[in-house]
C-alpha cells in the first residue's frame, strides 16, 4: 500500500468511482487502496460538489465562490 496519495489522485480515484465504469474493487487494487477508503473519497466528492453549487448565488456566480475558497 502506499504511504500517502496527493490531493490530485485521490480527487482521480474518486471521480473514477462515480464514473462507475469499474467496480471498487478493481478500483482499490489498480491504486492499492482499501475500498471503503475509495468509497469514503466518493461520498465526499458528492457532498462537496452538491454545497458548491448551492453556495453559488446567481449575483455573485462561480467567481464569487472560487475567490473565496482560493482565499482560504
Amino acid at each position: 500500500m502506499r504511504e500517502s496519495l496527493t490531493a490530485a489522485l485521490k480527487a482521480k480515484i474518486a471521480i473514477e468511482a462515480l464514473k462507475e465504469e469499474k467496480t471498487t474493487a478493481e478500483l482499490a487494487s489498480k491504486y492499492e487502496v482499501h475500498p471503503t477508503q475509495i468509497r469514503k473519497w466518493r461520498s465526499v466528492l458528492q457532498d462537496e460538489a452538491r454545497r458548491l453549487f448551492e453556495r453559488v448565488d446567481e449575483k455573485d456566480g462561480y467567481r464569487g465562490y472560487i475567490s473565496e475558497i482560493t482565499i482560504k
